[in-house]
């Protein structure tokens, strides 16, 4: 482990409550063409990807929340919402990922069974989803775990589009999180998404990235083994570049137990 290890953006635990935060909307994009922020547009792929459907929830939405924090919402390729969320009046901070199988129609969504593993309380707690979006536009939601928060966020144009790997390439400092830990960790990524990494307690991170293809995002799956591991069962989920930083949300299978990181190269 290198003894410059730095947190860069420090995962808010000061909160007693975990976030609870809202829907994804939105979907389509164009995939020739991405006229977003530079973390959302970086390494798109011009002319690559298909289309999302009119009224499907892909893509990246970001807000806020009632309860102050920053919010990224996305849409995966499975029917899934993602959410990354920052501390409370931290917006350079992750502090946690909430996840659920969206039901979507006509601008009606919900999630019976929402799951967030929060910084905060270092555990997965489990609730529900329901509120509305506009596609390619807009979502405006409430989440109860079983504490209530709204979320108003906007979709990001080009987010409806496929990312290239090679942006991931290198390594990125920052800070994880698993249930019940809080430490530095790195991760280091080939320009094809191959990804290795370490933690504080030296434990052992493989997996790998793979660029989705209807959200300007990637897929990622994660292993551990070795050290301390506070959590070794394997997890799966999102990745995407804000700007310098790399955010990584990720829930194992039965959603006990998941691996959040970020930071910058």
């Amino acid at each position: 482990m290198p003894t410059n290890f730095r947190p860069l953006l420090r995962l808010v635990a000061a909160a007693t409550l975990p976030f609870v935060l809202a829907s994804c909307g939105g979907g389509g994009g164009n995939p020739g063409t991405c006229q977003g922020s530079t973390g959302v547009c970086f390494g798109l792929q011009p002319g690559g990807g298909t289309p999302a459907t009119p009224d499907a929830l892909a893509g990246i939405f970001t807000g806020t929340s009632s309860t102050g924090r920053t919010v990224h919402a996305v849409g995966d390729d499975n029917g899934n919402l993602w959410m990354l969320y920052s501390g409370a009046g931290a917006p350079l901070t992750l502090a946690g990922v909430e996840e659920g199988s969206v039901s979507a129609v006509n601008g009606s969504v919900t999630i019976a069974d929402l799951a967030d593993l929060s910084a905060a309380s270092g555990v997965v707690a489990h609730g529900s989803l329901s509120g509305t979006y506009v596609t390619a536009s807009s979502l405006a939601a409430t989440v109860s775990l079983p504490q209530v928060a709204s979320v108003n966020a906007t979709f990001q144009t080009g987010s409806g589009s496929v990312v290239t790997t090679a942006p991931l390439a290198g390594s990125w400092i920052g800070t994880s999180v698993v249930a019940g830990a809080t430490e530095s960790a790195m991760l280091t990524i080939t320009s094809g998404g191959a990804i290795t990494g370490t933690t504080t307690s030296l434990c052992q991170i493989t997996g790998s990235a793979v660029p989705q293809q209807h959200v300007a995002a990637y897929a990622v799956a994660l292993t551990f083994f070795g050290g301390t591991c506070a959590n070794v069962t394997p997890v799966s989920g999102v990745a995407l570049i804000d700007g310098s930083a790399l955010m990584v949300g990720t829930l194992n299978a039965n959603r006990s137990n998941g691996f959040v990181f970020s930071g910058t190269q």
